[in-house]
């Protein structure tokens, strides 16, 4: 999977390509601000389409997407 388009309230958009792990978990290292997380896969809907993520001192946890298959 790769997370695109992570707007920085203060900072832009950029990507950021992102592997998740076999059981889901993702990992990304950012500066303290505010995100949105758009998650993107060739072929794939993901719900939600993207999180608005505060990033303080601290591990953020429980921002998760499904993603469907649709198709070729």
């Amino acid at each position: 999977m790769t997370l695109t388009s992570i707007t920085n309230t203060s900072n832009g958009t950029y990507d950021v390509p992102v592997e998740a792990g076999s059981d889901g978990t993702y990992f990304i290292n950012i500066a303290i601000g505010s995100y949105t997380l758009t998650p993107s896969m060739s072929n794939y809907a993901f719900v939600p389409t993207s999180i608005s993520v505060p990033v303080n001192n601290a591990n953020v946890t429980g921002q998760n997407f499904t993603a469907t298959h649709a198709g070729f």
